[in-house]
């Protein structure tokens, strides 16, 4: 019964041989050019079962064993020796979809050593079969350095995850790019190319005349130029998708200056003794208050140059009282400096102090460009006072006009000072001119005839 069924299964195998080897022929005929390894191995494979047609069912077991050895060699992953059990199959790559896809990411990572860390970088991607593919290095100011990787994209999630780990990741982009209808445009246009230009090369052939030699060979030429041009297009694609670029920036971490400012406000005037207050003040108005400021250089570097901002009470570096430290020298890292401010309050307030200061090292040079800054707030509550004035506040009331008035007065005299010798030329000039005046003879009055006497006819006719 074995036999019978092995002898059955052979001239099934035998007929569809024979019936598909004219259509193995066309088909290895028409595409040549694009599957010849598949084909030369399908043609091996149908002789080796052609050979082993009387070894029954044994025979049919070493022909799958050679099927499977076909289809690695088909899509080109054959390996130097053929597999013989599972436990000699290598491990599944990622799933091929059948597109083009360019994989690039940029990195960039802080590091403490930036010498050690490239070196760390390098090796770790050397590990997985990737090459360093450029480098470029800044030592000018903050030291920096850029390297560029290029894996196989089946590795290029682990070459991210490698290389985030040499240091602090501080930005990644990562990006595809589906090329495939590109590589086959090229593909069309070569291939339209390289048959414009065999028929050049067949005209050419026959071309009789000289002119018509000159002519083809200048179009020859241009085609062929175009052509190499396309097919350098395509290898540049293809070499981006066979390649995953990883640009890697590491920068590394220099300690640099900063400070911390902390601004406290407490009741009352003791000269600072108890700084170190709260930052939420709540008093009636006209009470007094300590605003105090501590300054600590919490940075690498020294600093020196402070100056001092209060937005809400107006006020600058020299309205405030030194205490502890220094603004005359530097002031070294982890140190403080202690400063207070006494007023009186008249009405709620949010203070604002900005401090800025300039980094330098231990002999005094500037470090780095610009400045640091800080900043802090303290509020402060003011209850107004509703009560009457006492005679107490009516003696300072009436002390402040009569002090306004005094004032008033010493600036108009103090205005008028510059003036007065303008006002005695001017007075001394008043009287000359009059004295002028007056010693000039008057003018006679003008002469008016008296009107003439009646005549004694006129008198008479009257009469």
């Amino acid at each position: 019964m074995r036999k019978l069924s092995a002898l059955l299964v052979s001239l099934l195998l035998l007929l569809a041989s024979c019936g598909s080897s004219d259509s193995a022929e066309s088909s290895d005929a028409e595409f040549r050019d694009v599957s010849g390894a598949a084909s030369d191995t399908t043609e091996a494979m149908q002789d080796d079962e052609l050979a082993e047609f009387d070894d029954g069912a044994d025979a049919m077991a070493d022909s799958d064993s050679d099927l499977v050895d076909v289809g690695d060699e088909a899509f080109g992953g054959a390996a130097d020796t053929p597999v013989q059990n599972a436990q000699d199959v290598p491990p599944l790559q990622p799933v091929d979809i059948g597109r083009d896809i360019i994989y690039t990411a940029t990195i960039d990572v802080a590091v403490e050593d930036l010498s050690a860390a490239s070196q760390d970088a390098l090796g770790r991607i050397e590990a997985m079969g990737g090459l360093l593919f450029g480098q470029t290095t800044n030592t000018q100011g903050t030291p920096r350095t850029v390297l560029i990787f290029k894996v196989a994209p089946q590795d290029f999630q682990a070459a991210l995850q490698a290389l985030t780990d040499v240091g602090e990741l501080r930005d990644q982009n990562i990006s595809t790019t589906d090329v495939t209808e590109r590589v086959v445009d090229l593909q069309s246009q070569i291939i339209t190319s390289e048959a414009s230009v065999l028929r050049l090369r067949e005209l050419l052939a026959g071309a009789a005349g000289l002119d018509q030699i000159a002519q083809l060979e200048r179009e020859l030429l241009d085609r062929e130029t175009v052509l190499e041009r396309l097919r350098g297009q395509l290898r540049t694609v293809q070499a981006q998708v066979a390649l995953a670029t990883i640009t890697v920036t590491m920068t590394e971490i220099v300690p640099g200056p900063a400070l911390s400012v902390a601004q406290t406000a407490y009741l009352g005037h003791d000269g600072g003794s108890t700084c170190g207050g709260d930052q939420s003040l709540s008093i009636d108005e006209g009470e007094p208050f300590t605003m105090c400021l501590e300054i600590t250089n919490v940075g690498e570097t020294f600093l020196t140059n402070f100056e001092i901002r209060e937005e809400a009470l107006k006020l600058k570096t020299q309205d405030f009282v030194l205490t502890e430290g220094s603004l005359d020298s530097l002031l070294a890292p982890d140190a403080s400096l202690a400063l207070f401010y006494e007023g009186t309050a008249d009405k709620s307030f949010n203070g604002q102090a900005q401090v800025t200061a300039r980094p330098v090292d231990a002999e005094g040079a500037p470090v780095g460009q610009g400045t640091v800054a800080g900043r802090s707030s303290a509020s402060v509550s003011v209850a107004p006072d509703n009560s009457l004035p006492g005679f107490v506040s009516g003696f300072e009331s009436g002390w402040a006009a009569l002090t306004a008035v005094i004032s008033a007065v010493v600036l108009g005299i103090a205005f008028m000072l510059p003036l007065l010798p303008l006002l005695v030329l001017a007075w001394f000039g008043a009287r000359l001119l009059r004295r002028h005046l007056a010693a000039r003879p008057a003018k006679p009055a003008a002469y008016t005839p008296p009107p003439p006497a009646p005549t004694r006819e006129s008198v008479s006719a009257e009469s």
